[in-house]
């Protein structure tokens, strides 16, 4: 390849594509077709240069390939010299390139960094191959490095786009992949520079720096519309959704355009086309010398080709399309498919060979018809332009394959643990309000587990086991492990043979690392749910108490009577209510759904130490005044019932003569004997009826 030095001279054709005021240009679309991108179809690339202003943005792309775009006048110092967006194309390779406004310019003032923003936006969404230009004094300077820039563009559309769980912990180097070139100084090394700016073009020109995976999926013929739609979002502020532009270039390409399909027999008709020129030149090309006839020939062979190339692109890009939109048809299954999993390996895989056989059938076969005429000679480059669209094809349909797979493996996944989470929800929630509910014959004295797990759980920060006395998570575990069983039971069939078709060892994989810890994520949710708020966990553990200390065995209400240990009843329902906090405010799940029966506990805090802490505190206070109301009522009753020792001398005294008149007449002596139980069973009944318990 030629050095910089011997380039042929440089193709001044570039046009304004967005302007100094930030308007789009309308004559973009008769650009490329002057230009010759227009009939490429997808065989072209875009490159976006971007840079501070005057750092020489336009000198590379300049000599990197072979354009015209204004520079400095270095004697006039340093201005602005591209303003706004410009295009321009590699006259030697089907490359399109934008040249960026410089940054830091202080022509725009304030208003800079806002028209730098929405530039390299539309760079980074229209470009396979961004080059920040960047002097070596810069590295380290926040404006002139373009540090702002990438900070404020890449970095934002990476942090704020919808991630799938798997890609939510991959970084920026996962999606774009940075490459570093250091270039000699232009004046001081300036033999040094051009040799390495020859060595950065041909890394352009053999295809190295442009892989498949870069491909913004616009054909050329309609990258004007889709050009101009990006920059309009961008310029409105709006959010830039990449694939609903596509979409709607695609729905408006579908109402101007009549469907991409490939012509029958095109490679037939071209050969059949280019060996009657040919015999037709032949046959009056003999009455020329025969070196002159031979160099002509030559050169009618060689535009001939030109011509054709177009065609068999168009040709292959249809026929690639058409097997693309085949196998998306049976790949990308409808929203509204309950189970779009079901058969779905067969089915993608019948389609892919028929997609496959399809583009073969457009293409192969007429290749092979071309064979033994005179138009190989013009038709050479057939073979390799269609094994290179049958190698784009391939990955094309495989990321087709890889895209429709993941949206059913997500959906199955999601089905999946949404069926876990409705056979986990009430069982769940009924366990929970039988620990709350429990009677005091449940509880059991708990204190020292209880301050042993509050005082780890205070020192090292890690969830201590908690302190399970009724078995509540024994019985949340068990109700997992039941759900878990029926889930892992529904995958099976649905990741083998009649799905996906994965191996079994994959289809394990996926059932222990996918699956697994979903349906483990959802079961903690549900907890969480169910647990409630630190005052939904408060009301839970009060009332334990209140069910503990007022009601017996049995579910009756307790009254106290005199004499009764109302102090053993009351700590035992606290330490019972103060029990269920710990259990409650720690999860302690274990079995299946954690990946082993021995294997550790989900544990996750439900209830920080400082919620924890102020619950129980609330907790005392509440249980200390029912404790007290409940002492008072047992005082009250025992003054009832209780005559002290010294009213019964003062009756003797006062009643001395009374009770001689008695006991001296039997009819009040019988009244007497007769009225005194029935007063006591009076007082007693009237005494039970007052107590507040």
């Amino acid at each position: 390849m030629a050095s910089p030095v011997d380039a042929p001279a440089p193709v001044e054709d570039m046009m304004q594509l967005v302007s100094y005021d930030e308007q789009f240009a309308s004559q973009f679309e008769p650009y490329l077709d002057r230009v010759g991108l227009a009939p490429l179809g997808f065989d072209y690339h875009t490159v976006s240069v971007m840079g501070a202003q005057s750092s020489g943005k336009s000198t590379l792309l300049n000599l990197l390939f072979h354009t015209g775009f204004r520079t400095m006048d270095a004697t006039a110092g340093r201005s602005q010299t591209t303003q706004g967006v410009w295009a321009g194309r590699d006259p030697e390779a089907p490359i399109l390139l934008l040249d960026l406004e410089g940054t830091d310019s202080r022509e725009r003032g304030e208003e800079a960094a806002n028209f730098e923003r929405k530039s390299s936006l539309f760079a980074l969404a229209l470009s396979e191959v961004l080059v920040i230009n960047l002097w070596a004094q810069d590295v380290g300077r926040f404006n002139a490095a373009n540090l702002a820039l990438l900070r404020t563009d890449v970095d934002n559309i990476w942090a704020t786009i919808a991630k799938p769980a798997a890609a939510a912990s991959l970084s920026l180097d996962t999606f774009f992949d940075l490459d570093f070139v250091a270039l000699p100084h232009k004046v001081f090394c300036e033999a040094e520079f051009l040799s390495a700016v020859a060595a950065l073009r041909t890394r352009f020109h053999d295809g190295s720096l442009f892989l498949p995976a870069y491909r913004r999926g616009v054909a050329a013929d309609g990258l004007a519309p889709y050009a101009g739609a990006v920059w309009e979002t961008i310029r409105a502020n709006k959010e830039l959704d990449i694939p609903s532009q596509q979409a709607m270039l695609a729905h408006g390409d579908a109402g101007k355009r009549a469907p991409v399909v490939p012509v029958p027999r095109l490679l037939s008709s071209l050969a059949d086309a280019s060996t009657a020129a040919l015999a037709t030149y032949d046959g009056q090309a003999h009455r020329y010398t025969a070196d002159v006839a031979a160099s002509r020939r030559v050169e009618l062979v060689a535009k001939l080709t030109a011509a054709a190339k177009p065609l068999v692109a168009a040709q292959a890009t249809a026929a690639a399309a058409v097997a693309k939109a085949d196998l998306s048809a049976a790949a990308v299954r409808p929203k509204g498919d309950a189970t779009p999993w079901e058969g779905y390996s067969a089915a993608v895989k019948t389609a892919r060979t028929a997609a496959v056989a399809a583009f073969d059938a457009s293409l192969g076969a007429e290749e092979a018809a071309i064979a033994g005429t005179d138009g190989p000679s013009v038709l050479t480059f057939v073979p390799a332009t269609v094994d290179e669209a049958r190698e784009a094809l391939v990955a094309d349909l495989d990321e087709v394959v890889e895209a429709g797979t993941a949206d059913v493996r997500s959906r199955l996944s999601q089905s999946l643990v949404g069926a876990f989470g409705e056979r986990v929800k009430a069982p769940l929630t009924a366990v929970l309000d039988s620990a709350s509910t429990a009677s005091s014959a449940e509880s059991v004295s708990a204190s020292s587990a209880l301050e042993n797990a509050s005082t780890a759980l205070s020192s090292s920060g890690v969830p201590p086991p908690p302190t399970d006395s009724s078995g509540l998570w024994a019985r949340v575990s068990d109700v997992a492990a039941a759900a878990w069983t029926v889930t892992a039971a529904e995958a099976e069939p649905a990741l083998g043979a009649d799905g996906l078709n994965l191996d079994p060892p994959a289809a394990a994989t996926v059932v222990t690392d996918d699956l697994r810890p979903a349906c483990a994520e959802r079961l903690l949710a549900d907890i969480r749910e169910a647990v409630g708020s630190v005052s939904t966990l408060e009301l839970r553990v009060t009332r334990r108490f209140d069910d503990g200390f007022r009601f017996d065995a049995r579910g009756v209400p307790r009254t106290f009577a005199p004499g009764e240990d109302i102090e053993a009843a009351y700590l035992a329902a606290l330490t019972a209510a103060e029990s269920l906090l710990t259990t409650l405010s720690v999860t302690h799940v274990t079995g299946a759904v954690t990946g082993a029966a021995d294997g550790p506990p989900l544990a996750e805090p439900l209830a920080a130490p400082h919620e924890r802490a102020a619950v129980s505190e609330r907790l005392r206070r509440a249980a200390s005044a029912v404790y007290v109301e409940a002492r008072r009522s047992q005082e009250a009753a025992r003054v009832r019932t209780a005559i002290p020792w010294y009213l019964w001398g003062i009756i003797a005294l006062l009643g001395a003569n009374e009770a001689k008149a008695v006991i001296q007449s039997p009819s009040l002596l019988l009244l007497v004997i007769l009225i005194v139980p029935v007063a006591r069973l009076v007082a007693g009944v009237l005494g039970a009826r007052d107590s507040p318990l």
